[in-house]
């Protein structure tokens, strides 16, 4: 079976970053990944060396370049032959992903969704199957795609939050911070172009001013935001006589980890975030979901089918809903009382992550079978032990170094996965630190 595997964005590209790996290392099946940056980076850095995709974005209502960006997908899946596509899903604009699926014809294809409820038109044809995080996001699928199959498959990326150390990942990251001071950030979106956004950030710097003068406050930009706007981000704060910091980590879930507010309109990051305080043994903060501007919950309306993120209803984080009202939230978000609260909240509710990698490779394999007019291939509900190679040879020869002393990120990345001869092997779990390494990165 030769699978295609495409991503454009950083929040797909992490979960399909755990997902791959198990592709890879079953039976009869060849991988091929392609990306578009900002996911190229993550996927290469996950050793998963992705084909970088020659054809950039286009706006949905400019279509003028349309034609290169189909033709593009068009030689890719007729150079690779694929016998079926898993799409992770991204925006602002149409890319990669929805060009393959435009292109597929008779290619099965799959997305991927890493944000309930979330579907990307694209080119008028959307994925035949979604894998969906919980059931709440199957319902919210449904409701927009009644011709889709949905496969509850729970959250890849999620699942190796288990193996961390959260409250060493927190004492080692605040240490970069005064610890008598709250500690709040923001994370950002390539959402300039909505009405009402710039103003939600204003109206944070505002609250803040007013709720928290002597916080420490830290922006994270998304990798799809301009040099302009960053410089836009700091004007807005310095009005307000706020010191704005940039996220030193290279990974998003180190400065989580360290924030005692998470703050953001809908980006992944709160949903990040949420499955951090899961794995935690205390609770280590609180998400503050901004939606003050009308535009911007229509917006998430639009993409996802609901007014307010889901994690906000279920109880999980808080969510402001007017310039009015934010100040008050921003000062329930910084009570410790409310921290614990949430934190119980989503121990008690919030499902485990883990098996999606299983269910996604079950769900390909069985569908594969099922086309090839194979049944023998399926035995009842097919298993990751059904698929996955035994023993096998790698190409290369695989050298095992002796233990040296690493970063923190890298005891992260030994401990849950390492390169084999181009596939990806899962080890141990340990229990590990992420710190500040010293370079940049995005949410």
């Amino acid at each position: 079976m030769r699978i295609m595997v495409s991503a454009r964005d950083t929040g797909a590209a992490r979960h399909l970053a755990e997902i791959v790996p198990y592709l890879c290392a079953a039976a009869d099946t060849e991988i091929t990944v392609v990306a578009d940056q900002p996911a190229w980076l993550v996927l290469n850095e996950a050793g998963l060396a992705p084909l970088r995709f020659p054809e950039a974005a286009v706006d949905d209502d400019d279509m003028s370049q349309a034609g290169a960006l189909r033709k593009a997908a068009r030689d890719l899946l007729s150079l690779h032959r694929p016998d079926a596509i898993l799409v992770g899903l991204s925006g602002p604009r149409i890319g990669l992903d929805e060009a393959l699926l435009a292109e597929a014809n008779n290619i099965a294809t799959y997305a991927l969704q890493d944000y309930p409820g979330w579907v990307v038109p694209g080119f008028g044809v959307t994925a035949q199957t979604y894998f969906v995080l919980d059931d709440f996001a199957a319902q919210l699928t449904r409701k927009r795609l009644d011709q889709a199959a949905i496969v509850v498959a729970g959250s890849a990326k999620h699942a190796s939050y288990a193996l961390l150390d959260i409250e060493a990942i927190r004492k080692k990251a605040r240490q970069a911070f005064d610890p008598g001071r709250p500690i709040i950030g923001f994370y950002g979106q390539p959402a300039w172009f909505l009405d009402g956004y710039e103003r939600s950030i204003n109206a944070l710097a505002a609250a803040i001013a007013l709720r928290a003068p002597y916080g420490q406050i830290f922006y994270r930009p998304h990798p799809k935001e301009t040099r302009a706007e960053l410089t836009r981000m700091q004007d807005i704060f310095a009005a307000h006589q706020i010191a704005l910091q940039r996220d030193p980590n290279h990974k998003a879930e180190v400065s989580l980890c360290a924030a005692d507010v998470v703050v953001t309109c809908f980006s992944s990051c709160g949903a990040d975030h949420i499955h951090l305080q899961k794995q935690a043994r205390q609770p280590i903060g609180t998400v503050l979901y901004l939606l003050t501007e009308p535009a911007i919950r229509q917006h998430h309306a639009h993409d996802t089918g609901i007014d307010h993120p889901p994690f906000a209803t279920a109880g999980f984080a808080l969510l402001s809903t007017s310039p009015e009202a934010l100040s008050d939230d921003l000062r329930h978000s910084l009570d410790p009382a409310t921290a614990d609260m949430l934190w119980k909240q989503i121990h008690s509710k919030l499902p485990s992550p883990s098996g999606a990698a299983d269910v996604i490779l079950a769900t390909l394999h069985a569908d594969y079978a099922e086309r090839t007019k194979r049944p023998e291939n399926v035995k009842g509900n097919t298993t990751v032990k059904d698929i996955l190679k035994g023993n096998f040879q790698t190409k290369t020869k695989v050298v095992v170094e002796p233990d040296k002393k690493d970063t923190l990120e890298e005891k992260f990345e030994k401990a849950a996965k390492a390169r084999l001869g181009g596939s990806v092997a899962y080890v141990a779990k340990k229990r590990v630190v992420w710190g500040d390494d010293g370079k940049k990165g995005g949410s």
